[in-house]
């Protein structure tokens, strides 16, 4: 049996503090789910992202790396495994792009909530991938929605978001500064 990668990513500190989403959850039950699989840890190898949108692959380093080695002739690895299929991308293009380099090297994809149990070259394999992936991609984008029609809300109340607070304010629900408010004036 050859090396089977597990690929960690959180996008917040907020999802670290969520017991189900934390990287050493992730982790953990990938561990649990490829052990059930016949596969020994120390056959596994770790790749972790922390605090980075699953909407870019440019600013991910540890995914990078692993499709770098995935890539390589003499590469010994023979699968990936992640939490949920998020955990890789949740950019339908990047997906499909990793989906098809997974095919390209004959690599096996886990996920722990079981949509993906190794082989990916049946066409189950294929509707699901593009399902999960859309599924994904819609779920940044409605997320991307209600944050903006949250600031905007904010802003029609008067409220101030982003950056330092303006020359004569101070963050105390935006009181002024009165000898900063002199020189604005």
């Amino acid at each position: 049996m050859g090396k089977i990668a597990i690929y960690t990513r959180l996008s917040s500190a907020k999802q670290a503090a969520e017991d189900r989403y934390s990287l050493a959850v992730q982790k953990e039950k990938c561990i649990y789910y490829l052990k059930s699989q016949g596969y020994k840890e120390e056959d596994m190898i770790f790749f972790e992202d922390a605090g980075i949108s699953g909407t870019t692959i440019e600013q991910r380093d540890e995914l990078k790396e692993l499709l770098r080695q995935i890539q390589e002739p003499d590469s010994d690895i023979e699968g990936i495994c992640c939490y949920d299929l998020s955990r890789i991308s949740r950019s339908i293009s990047h997906t499909l792009d990793i989906f098809k380099l997974l095919k390209e090297n004959q690599l096996k994809l886990y996920t722990v909530d079981g949509a993906f149990q190794g082989d990916i070259n049946s066409q189950t394999s294929k509707i699901m991938i593009s399902i999960h992936s859309m599924l994904n991609e819609l779920f940044i984008d409605q997320l991307r929605e209600r944050v903006k029609a949250g600031l905007e809300k904010s802003v029609e109340a008067g409220n101030y978001y982003g950056g330092p607070a303006p020359y004569g304010y101070r963050y105390e629900f935006y009181s002024t500064n009165q000898q900063e408010n002199k020189d604005f004036k």
